[in-house]
């Protein structure tokens, strides 16, 4: 049962890389003061730290990092062999006005390698995603999202590395108080890669079990269509669910159990043939 979250993270956040699979465990909490090393040392004992710094300005930064025992992406286990990641985020964003939002947002992926490794080198930095974007809040039910996705895959963890780019939008919708949903499409257009969108459409939900403790589930359903003889059609069908822990004073922690379903597009263009 895998455990990730989603305490102050961009929505792209967890688009890059915040999902994961069935037989994974992760738990994460979120410091963003600490230095690298003393993260990745909490990491490997299943702690992590994060949290936000919001001045009275219009500034405001999201830190953290996860430890997850794979890295499941769009429906694809993109590391292989049942191996874990450590995977650090922040988010700085800035209030150009009460509605409108401006992001950059850094990630990146380190791959937990026991053994030797087929694709690559072992334990080493594998991916680092750069994403501008903005938000707007239309009213109080609906808001929406501009952005721009760079992946980068280093050759020294890769054999030949890789490069992918992207343009995405999407929209969120408050249903009620409990019950959230939005759609997103994503555009791809880089040399590296064959052309085309994935888009996503999910259902959010959530309640508070306590005065600090809240209950969150979601799930989700993915489209792939791409050129050069792509099968296009239903990629994935992600379920989470799990638990936010507010610790007070800009920390949190959360946990919680994801699982995708692979569906006809990953299965027919061989991209993954199995439930994660």
């Amino acid at each position: 049962v895998l455990i990730s979250g989603l305490f102050s993270a961009a929505h792209t956040a967890i688009e890059a890389g915040n999902s994961a699979c069935f037989e994974t465990l992760t738990v994460q909490l979120f410091y963003w003061g600490v230095k690298m090393k003393k993260i990745v040392f909490l990491l490997l004992a299943v702690l992590c730290f994060t949290g936000s710094a919001q001045a009275e300005s219009r500034f405001n930064l999201d830190a953290g990092v996860d430890y997850t025992s794979r890295y499941i992406w769009r429906g694809m286990d993109l590391i292989g062999d049942d191996n874990g990641a450590v995977q650090p985020w922040f988010d700085v964003g800035y209030a150009v006005t009460d509605k409108l939002s401006v992001h950059y947002l850094f990630w990146a992926d380190y791959r937990l390698v026991d053994g030797d490794y087929d694709y690559g080198k072992d334990n080493t930095w594998d991916e680092f995603d750069h994403v501008g974007y903005l938000t707007y809040d239309i009213n109080d039910t609906f808001s929406c999202e501009l952005g721009y996705i760079y992946y980068y895959l280093p050759a020294n963890a890769w054999d030949d590395g890789f490069r992918d780019q992207e343009f995405y939008g999407g929209i969120s919708a408050a249903l009620t108080d409990y019950l959230s949903s939005s759609f997103y499409v994503y555009y791809n257009f880089d040399n590296d890669s064959s052309d085309g969108i994935y888009a996503k459409l999910a259902f959010d939900t959530g309640f508070a079990l306590t005065e600090t403790a809240e209950f969150f589930a979601s799930a989700g359903l993915g489209y792939m269509d791409y050129d050069d003889d792509f099968e296009s059609g239903f990629a994935d069908l992600p379920l989470t669910a799990g638990v936010s822990v507010d610790l007070g004073h800009g920390l949190g922690m959360y946990v919680s159990a994801n699982y995708s379903v692979a569906l006809d597009a990953l299965r027919e263009n061989d991209m993954n043939h199995e439930n994660e």
